[in-house]
């Protein structure tokens, strides 16, 4: 049986950064990477009931997003936390890299990607959002199942629900269109589940996003913060190939968050957006894609080196 050679690339690249995940994490030690290793020790040693647990998964935390307590509560009697999250850091290796061949990304730029600073901050330090971005892949590749892994993105971290507006924001200028040519269709199964889920989400999260909203305004909301966001979107318009409205509506969930809460929890998503178009063209092999991708390696490069050094990739690092 012919193996297909994307699928060989996938799964080496996916071995290899396994390898080089499980290297490193021992080093980080720091930041969130503090509480989250305690709480994995303490559902590991844990004989209390499973809602005992989650109110320490909370306390240790400050969240309220189940998937990640699912998973450590599973693991983590069984195997140590830097083996299980170098294997989901392979996992979500596996996905991006078929995400990027599926459209025809050439290999020195998906290689190039791979050493992103924004990459090593899932892998390495954002262990929740690093579940919510792999449901949100799964969700990309897998259409028939995208309602479902969407709606547990959200249950990952709840930044999930920005790129989930961001997706439904792109359809805003084809709607429109239809409605101005008196082809409004009545809605679908599927709208009115995603409609569901997303009530449902809102009114058990609602407690925990208000609490999300007071911790992750930093300071810098408002018209000074969707500085960032802005000057992504601006570098998209080069590669939307005509699709400006498209792009525009896209940017704008992660805009308007930007000047709600502050840009440096949501850049790194104007970013992902910006490489949405930018890679369609020339295969990625252009300026918007290795200006950016060089200057993100480098910022990875430091990243790894606080973590050695320091076990904090934030260490001294700014928002990128």
């Amino acid at each position: 049986m012919r193996i297909n050679k994307d699928v060989l690339f996938a799964g080496g690249a996916a071995l290899l950064l396994f390898g080089f995940s499980f290297v490193v994490s021992p080093f980080y030690t720091g930041g969130d990477q503090f509480f989250y290793r305690a709480v994995y020790e303490l559902l590991g040693n844990s004989s209390a009931n499973v809602f005992e647990d989650f109110e320490t998964y909370r306390e240790q935390t400050a969240s309220s997003e189940p998937i990640y307590f699912i998973v450590a509560k599973m693991l983590s009697p069984f195997f140590a936390k830097d083996l299980v999250m170098s294997v989901f850091n392979g996992l979500l290796t596996y996905l991006i890299v078929e995400w990027l061949l599926r459209r025809r990304v050439c290999w020195p730029v998906v290689v190039v990607l791979l050493t992103n600073f924004y990459l090593f901050v899932i892998f390495f330090a954002a262990e929740r959002l690093k579940f919510s971005m792999l449901l949100l892949l799964a969700a990309n590749l897998f259409a028939s199942k995208r309602y479902l892994f969407g709606a547990f993105s959200v249950l990952a971290h709840v930044q999930g629900v920005f790129l989930i507006a961001s997706a439904a924001a792109a359809k805003i200028p084809r709607s429109f269109g239809g409605v101005l040519r008196g082809r409004l269709s009545s809605l679908s199964k599927g709208k009115i589940a995603v409609a569901c889920i997303a009530t449902i989400l809102l009114f058990f999260l609602a407690d925990h996003i208000v609490q999300k909203y007071d911790s992750y305004s930093d300071g810098e909301n408002g018209l000074a913060a969707i500085f960032r966001p802005a000057v992504f979107l601006l570098m998209t318009f080069f590669y939307a190939r005509r699709r400006y409205a498209e792009a525009f509506f896209v940017h704008m969930p992660i805009i308007i968050g930007a000047f709600l809460i502050g840009p440096n929890r949501l850049v790194m998503f104007s970013y992902c957006i910006f490489l949405y178009y930018a890679l369609s063209v020339r295969r990625g092999l252009n300026f918007g894609v290795l200006v950016t991708s060089l200057y993100f390696s480098v910022q990875g490069v430091v990243f790894l080196k606080n973590i050695i050094y320091f076990g904090n990739g934030f260490f001294g690092v700014s928002g990128a």
